[in-house]
């Protein structure tokens, strides 16, 4: 077992937004093309926007902005946790992995989306889930 002492100039809030934007970007451009692909497939990703609402067709941005947003939102999360939790990266990490497990539920609760649509949007969510763990953590 091995640790890493982290001293603090090193864990700033700063780098861990940094780390979150690029993530987030790194998620949002990933998820767009999951998006088309999805599109192209399915003839559109059909979602209620409230429940027994009629399905719309649901916009390429929406999905940019859902990748980006829960990350920078997860990196405040990283830089409390290491900055207050002894094992901090580890405690993000298992929390980051429960809250992207348990948002796979949402693409399939109350039928806000065709099926088709719904595995492409987890899809999407595990892709957000993935990279914030591998870059806001493991990378570094």
């Amino acid at each position: 077992m091995s640790t890493v002492a982290v001293n603090q100039s090193q864990n700033t809030i700063g780098r861990d937004l940094g780390n979150a934007a690029i993530a987030g970007l790194i998620s949002a451009i990933i998820n767009v093309i999951i998006f088309f692909v999805g599109s192209a497939l399915l003839g559109g990703i059909q979602v209620a926007t409230t429940p027994g609402a009629p399905y719309a067709p649901l916009p390429f941005f929406v999905v940019a902005i859902a990748s980006f947003v829960p990350t920078l939102v997860a990196g405040v999360g990283l830089w409390i946790s290491r900055r207050f939790i002894p094992r901090g990266v580890l405690v993000f990490q298992i929390t980051a992995a429960v809250v992207t497990l348990l948002s796979l539920a949402s693409p399939f609760s109350d039928q806000v989306a065709t099926t088709g649509a719904g595995v492409v949007l987890a899809i999407t969510h595990l892709v957000v889930g993935g990279v914030m763990i591998w870059y806001m953590t493991l990378r570094n």
